[in-house]
């Protein structure tokens, strides 16, 4: 039976191309929600949601890639305007 890669058992390059597409897609759009999560914690009042932001980007991983507050940044990003 024909498979959703074309048939033959390979991927073709128009499959393929379209899978990539839809991963850039979603890739986008979750970069874009977790960067408005993360710039929403630090106004939050109650302790544990703050120290969220911390514990989530505890290696840093997110501020290297300029996702959440960029007040959060140690390679001197400009102060967000949130605070």
């Amino acid at each position: 039976g024909e498979d959703a890669a074309g048939g033959d058992g390979l991927l073709s390059e128009e499959f393929v191309e379209e899978m990539r597409l839809q991963l850039d897609a979603i890739s986008a759009d979750y970069a874009k929600m977790l960067d408005g999560f993360l710039n929403l914690l630090p106004l939050q009042t109650h302790v544990d949601l703050k120290f969220l932001l911390f514990r989530l980007d505890f290696s840093e991983f997110y501020s290297a890639q300029h996702i959440g507050p960029s007040t959060h940044h140690h390679n001197g990003g400009a102060p967000s305007s949130h605070y």
